[in-house]
This record gives C-alpha cells, structure tokens and sequence, in this order.
C-alpha cells in the first residue's frame, strides 16, 4: 500500500523532537506505508536512495549554503547530516549553514505512516532570505524525494 505524498501540519512533537529554538520556518508532509523500517532506514532511503545527479544536486547546494557536511560513509549521519537523536520512533538530522541558518530534518516512523518535518531557525538575516527564496523549490524536490520512498518497489 501506498498513498500520495502529502503535506500537512507541522506535528508539535516532532518540533519538540528536533530541539530547535525557535522555528522560523517549518514543513511536515507524510505518506502511507506497509513497509516497516527503522526511522534512520527511513531517512537513508529518502536521502541516500535518491538517484545519484538528485544526490549531487543536494550535496551542491548544501555546500554553496555554507554547510560544512560530514564526510560519505562516516559513522553518526545521513548524507552529510548529522544525526543528533536517533530512537525506534525518530531519527533526528541537523546541519548549520555559513549563510546563517541551523537546520532540522526529523523522521518518524510509525505502523503504517512516515512522517518527514524540516524545521529552519535564521541565525542571521542573510539566512532568512536565502531560505524564502529556495524554500518553495525545496518543498517541490523533497516531495518527489518522498514520492519515490513511498513506492513499493523503492523498498
């Protein structure tokens, strides 16, 4: 089973969860699921399963933001991000960007349901208006990242 992607309100759990204070700009989106996998199985599928030029494309980006990413096949993160929480429930990701902004990528899994929520805080103005003017761009390619890991045969 699988259904569309959806976005939806972000869960104040999950923004607890990330720890990030305060929030300047968040998104959750969550899709329907028979696959059962850990939360951090989860989020390496989203990110790491996603076709290599999307991977590359991320990766780019991420560094012309400034953010400084952990080096490929290092112990403790995700495509660059940092694992800061990581429980049977929810794995936690987050990186800070030389543009000024510290991000936060939380991954829920339960029975059933993946639930992906991003949260922003601007460190600096610079930040901020960086991030308006991705953030639309951002939510398009993280919908069809999901789209993809929602699919059964992504499995």
């Amino acid at each position: 089973m699988s259904t569309p992607v959806r976005e939806i309100t972000m869960p104040a759990d999950l923004v607890s969860l990330a720890g990030l204070d305060p929030v300047d700009y968040s998104e959750a989106f969550t899709f329907a699921t028979d696959a059962v996998r850990r939360p951090e199985d989860w989020a390496r599928l989203i990110l790491e399963g996603a076709p290599l030029a999307q991977r590359i494309q991320m990766r780019g980006i991420w560094t012309a933001l400034g953010i400084r990413l952990a080096l490929p096949g290092t112990h403790g993160q995700v495509l660059g991000w940092r694992i800061g929480h990581n429980d049977p429930a929810a794995v936690v990701l987050g990186v800070r960007a030389g543009i000024g902004l510290t991000a936060r990528i939380v991954v829920h899994a339960e029975p059933g349901r993946v639930t992906h929520a991003m949260v922003v805080r601007y460190d600096r103005a610079l930040g901020g208006r960086v991030w308006a003017r991705l953030a639309p761009k951002h939510r398009a390619f993280l919908g069809g990242l999901l789209l993809r890991a929602s699919q059964p045969e992504a499995h």
